[in-house]
């Protein structure tokens, strides 16, 4: 068997992700379409399978990239969206806003994590830049989708995809261009059949889409230039780990809200990701419990689509 490059691994194993989507049906709109083709002969293309498509080109190649939850939230850090005007003016207003717009976005982006899950297989790389969205204007509420898909594995043996014309990748751990240890964890966490790995998959997708929740709150409510805001998140796997000894990714969602709300810091106008979070009567928080829980308990993406925060009154008040 042929080791490939990183690269080539990459784009081998999205066009398989994506072929396996369009496959066994018709992939929804909540993920990113593959456009591409596949030469027989060499395999697919990472510019031939995945054109960023309605951006102008320049030489075959965009000039920029698609917007993504990632590049709303590096401008909502430099005070460059929109809607960032309004944080001054009407600042309960323009959080009211930034909760409506991420939650648009990531419920589309559940919706193609579903669809995922029901093809068999796990995302492996769910996070902001994962997200793609309609504009980077929080006063507007677009649909988000899905993307990414490189890292995609198969969900019952947690391996990389194949597809027929592809030259074969040695599925030893060592010999695996995109590993991320997702299997050991697995095994560690004594998921050792391919049903139990399948959902251990899920639900670390699962608790990778809870965290991205919870970061698109807290910096999109923070004042530009603001320190720590990742440290912050990054507690979850530190002092608000639910439980460090059995490290199955829990998270003492109470604690970590109680100590949110303490943070001034990361308001803006008297609204910060807590606040977010707390309207709509806590439902957010209620979803990142489920989202953060121990891993044999965590909602699927089809239950968590069904989650009452998405659709539910969102008016945020100030502290």
């Amino acid at each position: 068997s042929i080791r490939l490059p990183r690269w080539r691994a990459l784009a081998a194993n999205e066009f398989a992700a994506h072929r396996r989507l369009q496959t066994l049906s018709s992939p929804p709109n909540t993920i990113l379409r593959c456009l591409g083709r596949n030469d027989p002969a060499e395999g697919p293309d990472l510019l031939n399978v995945f054109p960023w498509t309605g951006e102008q080109v320049r030489m075959a190649l965009p000039t920029r990239a698609p917007p993504t939850i990632d590049s709303w939230l590096r401008l909502r850090a430099n005070g460059k969206t929109p809607g960032f005007y309004l944080d001054k003016s009407v600042p309960l207003t323009a959080a009211t806003n930034r909760c409506k717009y991420i939650r648009a976005a990531l419920k589309g982006a559940l919706g193609g994590l579903a669809a995922v899950h029901g093809a068999n297989m796990v995302h492996c790389a769910v996070g902001a830049a994962a997200v793609g969205v309609e504009g980077e204007d929080e006063r507007k509420r677009g649909g988000g989708f899905l993307q990414d898909l490189a890292f995609a594995r198969d969900a019952p043996t947690l391996k990389l995809l194949r597809v027929p014309t592809e030259p074969a990748v040695d599925d030893r751990a060592e010999d695996d261009p995109l590993d991320s240890g997702l299997r050991e964890r697995a095994a560690r966490a004594g998921a050792y059949t391919d049903e139990a790995r399948a959902a251990f998959g899920a639900a670390d997708d699962m608790r990778a889409f809870g965290l991205l929740l919870l970061r698109a709150c807290v910096e999109s409510c923070a004042p530009a230039g603001a320190n720590d805001i990742q440290r912050l998140v990054a507690l979850t796997d530190g002092p608000f780990a639910a439980d460090a000894a059995t490290n199955d990714g829990s998270v003492n969602v109470g604690a970590l809200r109680e100590y949110l709300l303490e943070e001034d810091s990361l308001r803006i106008g008297g609204a910060g990701g807590a606040d977010v979070l707390d309207a709509a009567g806590g439902l957010g928080w209620r979803l990142l419990e489920a989202l953060l829980c121990p891993w044999e308990e965590r909602l699927s993406a089809r239950l968590a689509a069904d989650h009452p925060f998405w659709d539910a009154q969102i008016f945020v008040k100030a502290r």
